[in-house]
């Protein structure tokens, strides 16, 4: 990108600027640069056209916005590290970084506004946009409890929520890289949440994050954890096996009708809430189901359990977790068809063995692929990309 680099002129003032920010300047040389730095906006705001516009492949037109606007970020982030951390800067120096600074972020914006299209939403934001959307989440979140509460919250999941934008701000302060999409999502959920977090949607009876953290998908694993933990403590206070079968029931058919925000995901790197919660529930059922009906077989014939006979155990050189992660997979994707996921566990689980433990137990297994932990997930995807690379020679 440095061939034909359009932003050179004004990274070089930038660099000059943090190189001797006491450097003394009358008010012509100041004003020369100023109107410099104004006829270089337009220089690039011209190449930029004119070049976009004689690109005939989008996926090079898509490159190229990205990679300019990346650039701008980088020159944004260090143009506000430099207006806050220089000592005794001359007027001079601090009135054309201010201007450079304003001229950057509008380039950046002409792009955003011009070619959004081409922009990834993984790509980073400016830190002056960051610490403006940290100012007004400050401003915002004291008003959040009252409102929540009003919503027959409990206090549990009003500091899911509110430690979710505390973390958000540390990571402003730390000046972590922060993605479009993460800017946006929390800039809305929050307003969002001000705007509906007193009054339910669908559910009347409901308290309004049980709706509202489902509707904007926020999967944290707090927020996960809270909800299955919640379901499974009401499950167990029903007195009979029917009655707790009914109530999974009920929360099926209930959640069903919790509406969804398009696109929009808290963390990427966990399931979405919707999607978790219909599978984990709709096992819980298969599971209730099968234990009220006293089915004990996988297909009809298999008689491992029944004839006394210790099962033949295979050796498989992983934890019980990544295998019941695999298991959980291979169902999901209808690689293994089976009337339920329990029942792929309870058929399959006593007839293997891991290094650590000989008879695993299956109920554990099943139970642990809905809150596995990070490192387990990874080596589960290691082993199967090691099975694949070997199919792949056959």
């Amino acid at each position: 990108m440095k061939k034909n680099y359009v932003l050179q002129p004004l990274e070089s003032l930038l660099h000059a600027i943090a190189n001797d920010p006491q450097l003394e300047r009358t008010e012509d040389q100041t004003a020369h640069l100023i109107q410099t730095i104004s006829e270089e906006k337009g220089k690039v705001y011209g190449y930029l056209k004119t070049k976009i516009f004689n690109l005939t492949h989008e996926d090079r037109t898509r490159l190229m916005v990205q990679k300019y606007h990346h650039a701008l970020i980088l020159l944004i982030n260090q143009a506000f590290n430099l207006q806050k951390d220089i000592q005794k800067p001359h007027i001079s120096s601090t009135e054309i970084l201010e201007y450079l600074l304003i001229t950057l972020e509008e380039i950046q914006q002409f792009l955003e506004l011009s070619y959004p299209a081409f922009l990834d939403p993984e790509k980073r934001v400016g830190l002056p946009e960051m610490v403006l959307l940290k100012k007004e989440i400050e401003e915002k979140l004291p008003l959040l409890p009252d409102i929540l509460i009003a919503g027959k919250n409990n206090e549990n999941a009003i500091n899911i929520v509110l430690l979710a934008f505390h973390a958000f701000i540390d990571r402003v302060d730390n000046q972590e890289a922060i993605t479009i999409k993460e800017y946006d999502y929390h800039k809305l959920f929050l307003n969002d949440l001000i705007t509906r977090g007193s009054e339910p949607m669908i559910l009347q009876d409901c308290p309004t994050l049980h709706e509202l953290l489902f509707f904007w998908n926020f999967n944290s694993e707090d927020s996960l954890k809270y909800f299955r933990t919640g379901l499974e403590e009401l499950a167990k206070a029903k007195e009979t096996h029917t009655d707790k079968l009914e109530f999974m029931r009920l929360q099926f058919k209930r959640l069903l009708h919790i509406p969804v925000m398009n696109k929009q995901i808290y963390d990427k790197n966990f399931p979405s809430m919707k999607s978790y919660f219909t599978g984990w529930l709709k096992n819980e059922i298969d599971y209730l189901e099968q234990k009220k009906d006293g089915v004990d077989t996988l297909v009809d014939g298999f008689s491992g359990s029944r004839s006394g006979e210790k099962p033949i155990k295979v050796m498989v050189d992983l934890s019980a977790d990544q295998i019941g992660l695999i298991l959980r997979a291979a169902d999901e994707s209808r690689i293994i068809v089976s009337r339920s996921l329990s029942l792929v566990y309870k058929s399959i689980v006593p007839h293997l063995s891991t290094p650590r433990k000989d008879d695993p137990s299956w109920e554990n297994m099943r139970s642990r692929s809905y809150n596995p932990e990070r490192r387990e997930v990874v080596l589960a995807v290691d082993a199967l990309e090691k099975l694949i690379g070997i199919i792949k020679h056959y």
